[in-house]
Formats: C-alpha cells, sequence, structure tokens
C-alpha cells in the first residue's frame, strides 16, 4: 500500500504546510486544519482540510478529514493576505 501511494505522489513537489487552526485535546481526540501546498507537473495546487486524529496507547492516528468551506472572497486561510478565490482556490 505503501508504494501505491508513493508512486501517486511521484510528480509531486511539495512547497508549504500551514497549519491554520488546531483544537486541543479532548478525550484523545483532536483536530488540526491546514492547507499544503503543492505543484505536480508544473500546475500548482492546494490541498485545505481539517483533519482528526485520535491517541490511542500514546500513538496519533489519523482519522479522517473534511475540506472546511470557505467564500471567493473571505481571506485565504494560508495566511498570504489575498482573497481565497486568487490564492488556494485556483
Amino acid at each position: 500500500m505503501r508504494q501505491s501511494i508513493t508512486a501517486g505522489f511521484a510528480n509531486t513537489h511539495w512547497l508549504g504546510l500551514t497549519i491554520f487552526d488546531e483544537t486541543p485535546q479532548e478525550n484523545g481526540e483532536s483536530f488540526v486544519s491546514f492547507v499544503a501546498r503543492y505543484e505536480e507537473n508544473g500546475v500548482p495546487g492546494a490541498i485545505i482540510e481539517r483533519s482528526r486524529f485520535l491517541k490511542e496507547q500514546g500513538q496519533w492516528y489519523y482519522i479522517d478529514g473534511i475540506r472546511p468551506m470557505f467564500g471567493r472572497n473571505d481571506p485565504c486561510p494560508c495566511g498570504s493576505g489575498k482573497k481565497f478565490k486568487k490564492c488556494c482556490a485556483r
């Protein structure tokens, strides 16, 4: 499975990660909201997600994530100062 995931990102160049929100741990569960910027075959892109993690026996595990909703004219969560439509939404 690891080889399959690695092969899927063979043409991906990761440009940066911005964490814009995190929740404190509560009952072994925590959330992290982030923007991961990348370029794939020369085309820029971004993954924007609110990820859920669970802690079991001292180890954190990724469970799932949702894509937060942003309006086109909202400030981009990556912190660029640009509107979402002119930044990570492109």
